[in-house]
């Protein structure tokens, strides 16, 4: 019942939230619960008193409507312990969610140097009554359901702006929609009856040559009346339109579970946001008075916004050219994030901010990593909407034909166990065979994987000493050699044991014949239909010697500008650059018969998987201008959208690019 949810959400009037949580506390096993008259400062909002053999125990009740919990807590201590009131029991009793509820007890033993007996009461039991009891939802809530249409229209989600066209908050909550509610999502028959629906909710009411205007307007896609009829037949049995003669609306279901779903993740975020803050004032030596704490929450929401936006791009060209369809989406390349974050905060502040926000999307908890994921997948779905609607059409005729050439680090993330991107790159690859798309691994990678090997020994020289005293979030960062990597966790976090780093290569590595037995270990970690393949088995016309010497330059002047170039000889960077150059051309060069209609998803024949887009950057210094490279993050969402298979939430989690700790890392 998401209008539960909703009304205790906008719930504003404490003497009414007083009345209802006596209500509820009567039910949930105090019925002889008492209310103090008048006006009360001593800390007793309702008190319960058991007598026995001339004794009395008091339990009190203190109600709250506030956010901060933990404040209310102490602050409640403090009058009792001030109005010398005895009491065997504290219960307080909130609307709010409460995750830290140990954290608080903890917090007042520490305060008051004693135990004392606290309970906390919070949204879960006001739901799970409330839920059961009809005539109390009535008598508290008369109006919520009525209320719920104006709400779809005009409240916004945490990261809309009102300067926003409505169109684009529209597409976000319902992307929210599909996010959160399985049941629909298996039942859709594509993401053309999201934008569908989306298009619906932002006219309040409308025909069907309406929607097609919109599509046409919006996408530049004629849609056939039948098609659109089709979508919203589909959307009528899922109950989420009332469909008139003429006229089309969204349903009293939709309002529900829309407004539930936006409310949901609204009140999920304002408190991850606060844990963010706790995290930083824990940190941070000097007080934190509320102009900066409001300062903070702002920053947060911001950067998370900019950061959840640009993870649904990279499908197109459109897309890293910054040019969607949907204006209110368009990144300016030159935002930076990390100066985003720390607008206007004191400088150590900024930089405490900076590796809250890092570590929590690195090494959120459960529910943090719940409502990160949730982001994630709303707001690649608002991408996808804006890119092609019909993406039935791209999941059926156009993956099959793709061929996918791998990239180094990709590769090593397949063969490996324990990097946390390593589960999830298995399951692409094994999806993408399954497909039926064509999988090549040049020579060339395979002997960067080799060289990879060989350089790990002076990696893990140079790290061994901190694996056991820095923060594991540093730790995953700093180390960018992905067997190293491996090595850490496997031994320090998932307890493998293995007596030493050359025990561990030796899975890896075999000095007397490495390239044989790399070829061995990768057909058998990745168990798909793969080609390895010289360069020029992949292509007949030779690639123009000057072109590469020129991109080798462009990237090898970057390369050397990175963190694990600092590891490496000169001649080892320039082979380096030189092997990335190589594969950018020749993936090029492949895609020459290939549409040029950069306003769809992967509509190339060819493309480079690779998490890397040093070797875009730099051919376009040059004037080369080619999207053949798909990154692994942007392929897993894009196939969990159209339902191919479904990611788990530490999955999603561990595909995000974390800007956050690269910079604490460059710094």
């Amino acid at each position: 019942m998401d209008y539960v949810e909703i009304a205790l959400d906008s719930y504003t009037d404490f003497v009414k939230f007083e009345r209802l949580a006596i209500e509820i506390m009567a039910r949930e096993g105090y019925p002889h619960i008492k209310k103090i008259g008048g006006v009360h400062d001593d800390g007793i909002d309702a008190e319960v008193v058991y007598y026995s053999d001339n004794e009395s125990e008091t339990i009190v009740f203190q109600f709250s409507i506030q956010k901060d919990i933990q404040k209310k807590v102490l602050d409640t201590i403090e009058k009792l312990h001030e109005s010398k009131v005895k009491f065997s029991e504290l219960i307080i009793v909130t609307k709010n969610t409460v995750n830290n509820i140990e954290e608080i007890r903890k917090k007042v033993r520490q305060t008051f140097n004693k135990k004392i007996n606290l309970e906390i009461y919070e949204k879960t039991t006001f739901i799970k009554i409330l839920s059961l009891n009809k005539s109390l939802m009535l008598r508290y809530f008369p109006d919520i359901k009525s209320q719920l249409i104006n709400d779809l229209f005009e409240k916004d989600t945490i990261f809309s702006e009102s300067s926003e066209e409505k169109l684009t908050t529209s597409f976000l909550k319902c992307s929210l929609l599909f996010t959160f509610n399985k049941d629909i999502s298996h039942h859709r028959k594509t993401i053309f009856d999201n934008t569908v629906l989306a298009i619906i909710v932002d006219k309040k009411e409308c025909e069907i040559v309406d929607i097609a205007k919109e599509f046409d307007l919006r996408f530049h896609k004629i849609i056939p009346y039948e098609q659109l009829i089709a979508s919203i037949e589909r959307i009528h049995k899922l109950k989420l339109i009332d469909s008139g003669e003429k006229k089309i609306k969204p349903a009293q279901a939709a309002a529900e579970r829309i407004q539930g779903h936006v409310a949901t993740i609204n009140n999920q975020t304002i408190e991850l946001i606060e844990e963010i803050i706790n995290k930083v004032s824990v940190k941070y030596e000097k007080k934190i008075d509320q102009k900066l704490e409001l300062l903070l929450a702002n920053n947060i929401k911001k950067a998370l916004s900019l950061f959840f936006r640009l993870y649904g791009l990279d499908y197109s060209q459109n897309s890293v050219n910054n040019v969607l369809t949907l204006p209110a989406f368009r990144i300016d390349s030159e935002i930076d994030i990390i100066k985003l974050t720390k607008d206007q905060l004191p400088p150590i502040l900024g930089d405490i901010l900076v590796y809250c926000l890092g570590e929590t999307i690195k090494k959120p908890t459960i529910k943090q990593a719940n409502i990160l994921a949730n982001w994630a997948k709303a707001f690649v779905g608002v991408q996808i909407m804006g890119l092609d609607p019909l993406l039935k059409e791209f999941q059926i005729s156009n993956l099959k034909e793709k061929v996918f050439l791998l990239d180094t680090d990709f590769v090593l993330f397949c063969i490996t166990d324990f990097c946390p991107q390593s589960s999830i790159y298995k399951k692409l690859l094994f999806q993408i065979s399954k497909i039926g798309c064509q999988i090549i691994i040049p020579e060339d990678v395979i002997i960067e994987v080799l060289r990879h090997a060989e350089f790990s020994v002076r990696n893990y020289a140079y790290f061994r000493n901190t694996f056991s005293i820095v923060d594991e979030v540093i730790i995953e960062e700093k180390v960018q050699n992905i067997f190293v990597k491996d090595f850490y966790f496997a031994n320090y976090i998932h307890g493998k044991h293995y007596k030493g780093f050359k025990e561990y290569l030796d899975n890896y590595y075999e000095p007397t014949s490495p390239f044989e037995f790399i070829q061995k270990v990768i057909k058998q970690k990745l168990k798909v239909k793969l080609s390895i393949k010289k360069i020029e088995q992949i292509i007949t016309d030779p690639i123009p010697v000057e072109t590469l010497d020129q991109l080798t330059g462009v990237i090898y002047d970057e390369t050397i500008k990175t963190f694990k170039s600092f590891y490496r000889t000169e001649n080892e960077n320039k082979t380096i650059a030189r092997t990335d150059a190589l594969l950018y051309l020749t993936v090029k060069m492949l895609n020459k018969c290939a549409p040029h209609d950069s306003s769809g998803i992967l509509i190339g024949t060819h493309y480079l998987m690779t998490s890397s887009t040093r070797s875009v950057r730099c051919a376009k210094k040059i004037g080369i201008n080619a999207e053949i490279i798909v990154k692994p993050h942007n392929l897993v969402s894009l196939f969990n959208e159209v339902g191919l298979f479904e990611t788990t939430v530490e999955e999603v989690v561990n595909l995000f690019e974390n800007p956050f700790l690269v910079e604490v890392i460059d710094n």
